[in-house]
Formats: structure tokens, C-alpha cells, sequence
């Protein structure tokens, strides 16, 4: 596997809205444009700068106009070329579910993307999703992110949600931590929760039967010059206590 090289990203939480306005989604279209993909030039000249060495001769090599040194790395297909939009492999089928491009790694990566400065893989479609992630396998996610100084997963809209999780049967968004489980910040409502059944709570803070410790608070609410925690209702009590106290 080559080695990837760390991305120089500054995203982070407090830039989000800076985010979405600096880069529309027209213009993050015509960033990775035509086909789909990545201009993938610029990106490669990173990772084959120091490579000069000849390729094999039972490889298949695709080369439009690239000068550069060949990568000497064993893969079965190369393939080079240069300017923006121009992309040194390309896949393409237009039927009903199928596949452009197809990478299998049994035990490794089925498709890999390095990038000193961009971005590593790169999806996007007009009127589906961008980037699809299946896991089948219990322990398999169908989407993971990792990162040493950043946000693992990171997401941005202009208008709906920028991270939206959605589960049948268990949690649709969960999120453990040293410090904060679920952090939520805006200019407006840090935190919201809803549910669309009369008997049950749109906020609820108490263990479960899979995670939490029955001797902690439940909810607990701090301000410096408003109100901890605050209910209203039309109809019933806005506060409630049960129990001791």
C-alpha cells in the first residue's frame, strides 16, 4: 500500500457557515467537473515526483501527454495524463446500477485515493448520493472517518442538514467521547430533538438498556445569565419531578 500523505485541511466546527458560503455547490460541480472526477493532475505529481524508475513490461500504461517519471510500483494498470479535468483512469457504464470503475481488496483497500492538498476520493451526482458507503459485516461501518487532528467525518449544506443519521431499529446518530457524547453549536438552537410519538420524549437523558450509568444526572441544564434548564408546554406541566427530592 502506498503511504498517504496527511491532508492540510483547516475545516473545523466553527468554520462551517464560512464553509458553505465560500464554496456553493455550483462551484464545488465545477471544482471536481466533468465525469465526475477529480482533477486529478496536480494530485498525482505528488506521489510520482520521486519515481523515475522504468514501469514493468507486463503492465498495461495509458499515457496522454505526461512527462514525467512513471510510477515503479507493480500495478496490473497505469494510467497518465495532464491538464485539469483529464483524468489519467476512467471508467464509464451507463446502465442501471453499473460500474465505472470497480477496485476489489479482499483484505485491503477496494479503491484507494492519496492527496497531498485535496481531496483523497471524491463522489458527485446531480440527483443521488455523492458518496455511498455499504457495511454488511456486524462489526462493518458503512461509512468511517479517521483523523489525527481533525474532524473524522465532516459535513457542510446550505440548506438541510450537514450530518443526518438515520437508523430503523437503534440509534440514527450516536456519539461517544472523552468530553462531549453529542456537541451541538449554532447562533441558534446548539441541540435539537424530536419525536413523532404523543408517549415518548423529544430529549431524554437516563441510561438504557445497551449504555449509561443509572447514578448519573439525567438532564442537567448550566447558564451564566439565563436558564438551566427550561420546559413549556400548552396543555400540561412544563416541569416535572418523580421521585425523591
Amino acid at each position: 500500500m502506498r503511504a498517504i500523505v496527511p491532508a492540510n485541511t483547516t475545516d473545523n466546527d466553527t468554520d462551517a457557515a464560512t464553509d458553505a458560503a465560500t464554496m456553493p455547490a455550483h462551484a464545488q460541480r465545477h471544482r471536481l467537473g466533468r465525469r465526475g472526477l477529480i482533477a486529478g493532475a496536480a494530485v498525482a505529481a505528488v506521489a510520482l515526483a520521486a519515481r523515475s524508475e522504468p514501469v514493468a513490461a507486463s503492465q498495461m500504461v495509458g499515457n496522454v501527454g505526461f512527462t514525467g517519471g512513471l510510477d515503479s510500483n507493480p500495478d496490473g494498470v497505469q494510467g497518465y495524463a495532464v491538464g485539469a479535468n483529464n483524468a489519467g483512469v476512467f471508467g464509464r457504464n451507463d446502465a442501471t446500477s453499473g460500474v465505472g470503475v470497480y477496485g476489489a481488496g479482499s483484505n485491503g483497500y477496494g479503491v484507494q485515493g492519496i492527496s497531498a492538498t485535496g481531496t483523497g476520493v471524491a463522489g458527485v451526482s446531480t440527483n443521488s448520493t455523492g458518496v455511498y458507503g455499504e457495511g454488511q459485516g456486524v462489526g462493518g461501518s458503512g461509512v468511517k472517518g479517521v483523523a489525527a487532528q481533525n474532524q473524522g467525518v465532516y459535513g457542510v449544506s446550505t440548506s438541510q442538514g450537514g450530518v443526518v443519521g438515520n437508523s430503523t431499529n437503534d440509534v440514527g446518530a450516536g456519539g461517544t467521547g472523552g468530553l462531549y457524547g453529542v456537541y451541538g453549536k449554532s447562533a441558534n438552537i446548539g441541540t435539537v430533538g424530536s419525536t413523532s410519538s404523543a408517549a415518548q420524549y423529544h430529549i431524554y437523558g437516563g441510561p438504557t438498556a445497551s449504555f449509561g450509568n443509572s447514578g448519573a444526572t439525567g438532564v442537567w441544564g448550566n447558564s451564566a445569565s439565563n436558564t438551566g434548564v427550561y420546559g413549556s408546554s400548552s396543555t400540561a406541566s412544563g416541569f416535572r419531578t418523580v421521585g425523591q427530592g
